[in-house]
């Protein structure tokens, strides 16, 4: 319709069986203007030959295209007279705009036929089909031609009650919570009820990469490996970080519209904070949600204004950096890669190889380090002391009983020092006692010397001397008097004590001694830091970002 058809046959063949349908139709011929008012010429058809047999076919065809002839010549016959809702368009179209009825679909075009066994599948097929669809693509066409109009929404003539509304306000306060997002451990807290929860920031799978269940539901994590979303330090598993962070919402009941502060690593990738932004807007619910930089947060609680040196003594990696005015200071990171993973891998290696297989308990040697590790203050003097057989001369000698999982499921150190024998006890009731001598300082001494293990840096205190010194001049002499410890692994015995006396060496003797402080809590410093952050309205106002 609305294209010149002329002498356009349909022919279908069903084994000797012939139906032909000749259907001339004369030149459409184009609007005219008439007194504003727009006519169209009709178009005639002549039909010829039986129609009804049009569509009869044998096999699997024959019941499809049974009386299908009257329903193609009544579609052909609608396809070239104008049609009422065509009428009603050009109606409503009026003297502003022509409506060009070459825009409509035309009618049906000859196309091949294909045969098969049994199987007639020809013309009156995709007649039909096209047939069925040609109403709704006609009216689809019309649309597209008309002029958009926006629809005004309806306004509601009651008055809103202003009492009610500043009481719906009320009742729909925002929740404000903060994440710390260790590499480790997730440290998470409520503004609005005050809950705070520390747990393994990892899913606890089998060893057939099932998801099991998380860190506070599980007593014995023993035959689980950990899913950890974080590979130095980013996050590379946003599913699964997400999954984590909806697990600690339901524990910290955080409801829908609230807003987050979330702690990231220094130079974080924007790509993963883009899809970390987007999924919590849409799996959480937050409406606004904040990513600020760790070193920037521990400066809200540091007790000199918000100026130091900050050291984070991470699991993935160690980060020293120099804040002023709660801004870090540009060229002044130094990042090394010993971490608390590092030094809990070099401690199963050598007691898998020493003592007994541990390598697929890597829960069971995380915390066996933070209960025997130490750092010495003289490695070299202290791996002569480790070779004595008597425990009244080796001060690093300890028994450590494993875990049985059926009476105790976590490890401890047995007995007194005046109580150890020289030669070990023999294991009763299926109990497992391995002694330790060196493996208590050893892997807390890759932080002063990571060339132990090939590492190609410089230690701890030499990091902490490099960051001072790409400081601007006039603030080193106060960055130097206040260094600051942070993260799970600031809490190592002797760590303090062996950092004081290595780093004064590296430093310029103008300067004077250095001053290191072990901040209150330092693993919780970057959640306290977050925290004080959103209490200060001022500052916190301009980092967040709305949902769209």
């Amino acid at each position: 319709r609305g294209r010149s058809i002329a002498n356009e046959t349909l022919v279908g063949k069903e084994r000797g069986k012939h139906a032909s349908v000749e259907k001339t139709a004369t030149v459409q011929t184009p609007l005219k203007k008439d007194n504003e008012n727009f006519t169209s010429q009709s178009s005639s058809i002549s039909l010829k030959g039986k129609s009804d047999k049009l569509g009869k076919g044998r096999g699997r065809g024959r019941g499809r295209g049974r009386g299908r002839g009257k329903q193609v010549e009544k579609r052909l016959l609608e396809s070239s007279v104008s049609s009422p809702a065509e009428e009603k368009v050009v109606e409503e179209v009026g003297t502003t705009q022509a409506f060009d009825k070459s825009l409509i679909a035309s009618p049906l075009k000859d196309t091949p036929t294909r045969r098969g066994k049994g199987k007639a599948i020809g013309k009156r097929k995709v007649a039909n089909n096209k047939g069925r669809n040609s109403s709704t693509k006609e009216e689809a066409t019309v649309q597209e031609t008309l002029p958009l109009v926006a629809k005004k929404p309806k306004q509601s003539h009651t008055k809103k009650d202003p009492s009610h509304q500043e009481h719906s306000l009320e009742e729909n306060a925002e929740c404000m919570w903060v994440i710390d997002n260790g590499s480790s451990m997730i440290k998470a807290t409520c503004l609005t009820n005050g809950k705070t929860i520390v747990l393994d920031n990892a899913l606890f799978v089998t060893s057939k990469g099932r998801r099991v269940a998380f860190g506070d539901t599980l007593k014995d994590t023993s035959g689980f490996f950990f899913a950890r979303p974080c590979e130095q330090e980013y996050v590379t598993k946003v599913s699964r970080q997400m999954c984590i962070w909806s697990h600690v919402a339901e524990l910290l009941d955080i409801s829908p519209n609230s807003t987050l502060l979330v702690s990231t690593p220094m130079h974080p990738f924007s790509e993963i904070n883009d899809k970390l932004r987007k999924s919590a807007f849409v799996e959480l619910g937050c409406a606004r949600i904040a990513f600020v930089k760790s070193p920037e947060l521990v400066s809200r609680v540091l007790p000199d204004g918000g100026s130091g040196v900050v050291v984070d003594l991470g699991y993935s990696s160690s980060r020293v950096c120099c804040v002023y005015n709660f801004k870090i200071v540009n060229g002044t990171l130094v990042r090394l890669q010993i971490g608390g993973r590092i030094m809990t891998n070099y401690l199963k290696d050598i007691v898998s190889y020493r003592h007994v297989d541990v390598l697929s308990l890597q829960g069971l040697v995380e915390a066996m380090r933070k209960t025997i590790g130490k750092v010495v203050p003289n490695y070299m003097v202290a791996l002569k002391e480790a070779k004595e057989r008597l425990p009244q001369n080796n001060p690093h000698m300890i028994d450590y009983l494993l875990p049985d999982f059926a009476t105790h499921i976590h490890g401890k150190v047995l007995g007194d020092r005046s109580e150890m024998s020289v030669v070990p006890a023999k294991n009763k009731d299926g109990q497992q006692l391995i002694r330790l001598t060196n493996e208590t300082f050893s892997p807390q001494e890759l932080l002063f010397n990571p060339i132990d293990i090939g590492v190609d840096s410089e230690g701890i205190c030499g990091c902490i001397a490099h960051s001072i010194k790409k400081a601007p001049v006039w603030l080193q002499p106060s960055l130097i008097s206040r260094i600051y410890l942070v993260g799970g692994n600031a809490s190592i015995p002797g760590l303090l004590e062996r950092i004081q006396s290595t780093l004064s060496s590296l430093l310029p003797y103008e300067l004077g001694p250095p001053t290191i402080k072990i901040l209150e809590s330092p693993l919780n410093a970057v959640l306290r830091g977050g925290v004080s952050l959103l209490q200060n309205a001022t500052d916190s106002a301009f980092i967040f970002d709305t949902v769209q």
